[in-house]
């Protein structure tokens, strides 16, 4: 069983409502442990964290869990033994986000686009969007890294060093209703498209399993509050606890968060076709060192995540 109150430390890109729902209406009290979210300011900075053990679970990427997991010259230049082990989102409007003035990804042309780090997974995302739109990395335009959403978004709409950039998690609505201008999606390049998943690494995973199991157990019940209808006007009122977050804009936020394949994943399950598609983008630009069967690691039972905590939380009901 979980101690009372055992702490998790939980380091992520932005709160989901679940998120906020798991601690506000006392899910995680309920299993017995207390969870510190804690702000990550990049992909490198959250694995240097996880791999350190600051940090005892993630909300990331897949395409980050398989960097750190299978590339040795990644970012901090050591393997990271993580799996994920639930499902979080499918992206939250994933989408390209530019200046007022282009209207379209072609105006990008000659331009400058930010990423959280370039060989990162929604850096991919972007990649693939531009050269449908027949942009070729450092040919057609070059690349910056900004660090992760909301350090990206703080840059993007209070300087001028770059002319647009991938924006999720609400960002992405926040500078529409600033002005700035939404392009094209993650979702008309990969559908379905797995956004973040929760993970931690093996060791803390197997040493840690009733934490883990109890997180789970705690995120789901609060997801599936978040997708009850009589529930919306409490779900605003938690959105609307974040700053400058009108009812107007909590209304937006709300629709995104538990749009079918866009928002946040209601049974918390991992669905491989979702994942694969995450890591063919890596594949297709070389993002990885060795052979790795990206068919078999984004299959159930393969190594890259485990859904033995879910399938344990779903028989105990």
């Amino acid at each position: 069983m979980v101690n009372p109150s055992t702490p998790v430390r939980l380091g992520c890109f932005y709160r989901s409502l679940p998120m906020m729902v798991a601690q506000q209406n006392g899910y995680f009290d309920e299993v017995g442990i207390e969870v510190e979210y804690q702000q990550v300011t990049s992909s490198t900075q959250q694995f240097e964290y996880l791999q350190d053990g600051r940090y005892d679970v993630v909300q990331t990427s897949p395409d980050n869990t398989a960097n750190y997991r299978y590339n040795d010259g990644n970012p901090i230049g050591t393997r990271v033994d993580g799996k994920g082990f639930m499902g979080m989102d499918y992206g939250m409007q994933l989408i390209v986000v530019a200046r007022s003035g282009i209207e379209s990804l072609g105006q990008l042309r000659g331009r400058t686009v930010a990423v959280d780090a370039p060989a990162s997974g929604f850096a991919y995302a972007l990649y693939e969007i531009l050269e449908r739109a027949g942009l070729r990395r450092d040919i057609d335009y070059s690349v910056v890294s900004a660090g992760g959403v909301y350090d990206r978004y703080q840059a993007f709409v209070n300087s001028d060093e770059f002319d647009a950039t991938l924006l999720s998690g609400g960002f992405e609505t926040r500078a529409a209703n600033a002005g700035f201008v939404m392009l094209d999606s993650v979702y008309d390049v990969a559908n379905p498209y797995l956004g973040v998943w929760g993970a931690a690494t093996t060791s803390w995973l197997e040493g840690s399993r009733d934490t883990a199991e109890a997180l789970v157990a705690a995120y789901r019940s609060a997801t599936r509050w978040c997708f009850e209808p009589g529930n919306h006007e409490q779900c605003l009122d938690l959105l609307m606890q974040q700053p400058d977050t009108p009812r107007g804009l909590a209304e937006q936020l709300y629709d995104i968060q538990l749009r079918e394949g866009v928002g946040n994943v209601p049974d918390v399950g991992i669905e491989p076709e979702a994942v694969r598609n995450v890591l063919r983008l890596r594949e297709k630009f070389g993002g990885f060192e060795g052979d790795v069967d990206v068919e078999a690691v984004t299959a159930p039972g393969g190594d890259l995540y485990d859904l033995s905590l879910l399938r344990a939380v779903e028989r105990a009901g």
